[in-house]
């Protein structure tokens, strides 16, 4: 299976991922950590989120330098198999990545937006008809169904706000 970037993924430890690349290592998939459950590490210092029940950070890379550092120190003792060391790059440097292994769930982009739009449309929310609006404007320019997709919460049906 291939790995188009903006798919999201779900590890088997809970973690949600956005995946970063169009290509990725043999066994891995490129990605950034976007909510990760606080029963092994937590930071005040990141946004909470409360998804299916639990609570994650939400990795907000803008946030303190220092407790950021501090934070992904402790992801790499907490999830060590998340983070993948290239010999290409230099020793300082090292990628986020899901081995494959590791993936519970996958959600693409494409088959997504087929699904939200297959919903009849009085069940949606106000920002999923807006959604299917926008698609459907796109559609009426000869655009293809297959040739979009959704990200982020909207693929995930979390919307969060």
């Amino acid at each position: 299976m291939h790995f188009h970037e903006s798919s999201l993924v779900i590890t088997k430890d809970g973690l949600h991922c956005q995946v970063y690349s169009n290509e990725h290592p043999e066994g891995y998939i490129i990605v950034k950590p976007k909510y990760i459950p606080t029963d092994k590490i937590s930071s005040d210092a990141l946004p909470y989120r409360f998804i299916m029940g639990k609570k994650v950070n939400r990795l907000d890379l803008w946030t303190d330098k220092e407790k950021l550092k501090k934070y992904i120190d402790d992801f790499s003792r907490a999830y060590p198999h998340y983070i993948l060391k290239s010999d290409v790059h230099s020793k300082e440097l090292f990628f986020f990545a899901v081995p494959k292994e590791c993936i519970e769930k996958i959600y693409l982009p494409k088959s997504g937006l087929a699904e939200l739009m297959s919903i009849p449309y009085k069940d949606l929310d106000d920002h999923l008809k807006t959604v299917v609006e926008l698609v459907t404007f796109f559609l009426k320019s000869n655009l293809k169904l297959g040739d979009m997709g959704i990200t982020y919460s909207t693929l995930m049906g979390t919307c969060l706000t």
